[in-house]
């Protein structure tokens, strides 16, 4: 024989379940619990990077084929502060201007996730031997709140003309994520 005290505290428990079920599947046919839409944001990304590595013939560097990877920090907005990762090719040089054609991949690493991208840039002297930076990219791949990311971007930047001194680059775009 079944404790009557016992079926009086299973039933109402039974019920919560089955109500609590039946909300739970009323929000997720409204979309109340859906995942996020994604939609177009404007991005903006600043970083300050110095060289770490370089690969090639060290006797004409910079040289098509040279490979150098830059780290330093980032600021985006979206997403915050954090650090960066470049992967540079040097594509071609214009022999009248000293003008160096670059494609590049990179990572920039934030509090809730990753942006990577590549880009395909400029990077021509100036007079007072400092450099100047132009180009355009595209956000390819993320990870956490940037999970899916995709978008373009154009971005300028200069590097002071003293040796080893870290670029500075802005870039500003759109991006759905």
């Amino acid at each position: 024989m079944l404790n009557p005290t016992r079926r009086l505290t299973r039933r109402p428990l039974h019920a919560a379940v089955a109500g609590a079920t039946g909300l739970l599947g009323a929000a997720l046919a409204s979309g109340a619990l859906a995942a996020p839409t994604k939609h177009a944001r404007p991005i903006s990304l600043t970083f300050s990077a110095a060289i770490i590595s370089t690969t090639g013939d060290p006797t004409r560097a910079p040289a098509p084929g040279n490979q150098l990877v830059e780290a330093g920090i980032a600021t985006s907005k979206p997403g915050g502060d954090g650090a960066t990762v470049s992967h540079v090719k040097i594509t071609g040089i214009d022999p009248a201007t000293g003008a160096e054609t670059y494609t590049a991949t990179f990572t920039v690493y934030l509090l809730k996730g990753t942006q990577s991208g590549t880009v395909r840039g400029t990077a021509t002297p100036q007079p007072d031997h400092s450099v100047s930076f132009r180009g355009t990219g595209a956000y390819t791949n993320g990870t956490g709140t940037f999970k899916g990311i995709r978008g373009r971007f154009t971005f300028t930047g200069t590097q002071p003309g003293a040796p080893g001194a870290p670029d500075t680059i802005r870039a500003t775009g759109t991006a759905t994520y």
